[in-house]
């Protein structure tokens, strides 16, 4: 390691999140929203197994296995409590109106030109902004998995859902869905 690298890492974590520069040894250096760190190039700390470039129909009810995943859907009553769906802060498991969300939701990543209606929200927004205002590290970006209804996304796995597919005081039926990593994933 040379004072080259060291400065350069110094500029790196005064400018803005995503940024990453390979240093000797077979090492990275990373800075995101939060932190910075020296990393082994090629490791991945996500808890979430990559699914890039990686899509799949997820059974309605079932069990489907993709992209390093296990995806368990069910039916719950409206007063049902999620339980436990948190893992590393990331929220795995989410109820929807089961009619809005159809049966045959996709599990996919992102594509250009996506966007989505969060919680709470109106109108939909670049899924892109969306990523970024939600402090989702870039690197994580294209690997997190979305789950999408009728070509729209209802689901960023892990972060929020879309503000259509939630349950009213209307919502006839809940589906529940659990995004579970396979060991090894």
């Amino acid at each position: 390691l040379e004072f080259g690298h060291v400065s350069r890492m110094f500029g790196m974590m005064r400018d803005a999140a995503g940024r990453s520069v390979d240093l000797p040894g077979g090492l990275r250096f990373e800075v995101d929203y939060d932190r910075a760190r020296i990393v082994r190039a090629g490791a991945s700390d996500s808890p979430m197994p990559s699914m890039e470039g990686v899509s799949f129909r997820v059974e309605v009810p079932g069990h489907t296995i993709g992209g390093g995943w296990k995806v368990a859907t069910r039916f719950v009553g409206n007063d049902a409590g999620l339980g436990d769906g948190e893992r590393d802060g990331l929220r795995l498991s989410e109820r929807f109106d089961a009619d809005a969300i159809g049966d045959s939701p996709l599990a996919r990543t992102r594509r250009a030109g996506d966007t989505f209606q969060p919680l709470g929200m109106e109108r939909e927004k670049k899924l892109k902004d969306f990523m970024i205002d939600a402090r989702i590290p870039r690197r994580r970006r294209d690997g997190t998995p979305l789950v999408e209804s009728g070509g729209r996304v209802a689901w960023v796995v892990g972060w929020r859902m879309a503000d259509w597919a939630k349950i009213t005081p209307e919502t006839r039926r809940v589906l529940e869905m659990r995004f579970e990593k396979l060991s090894g994933g």
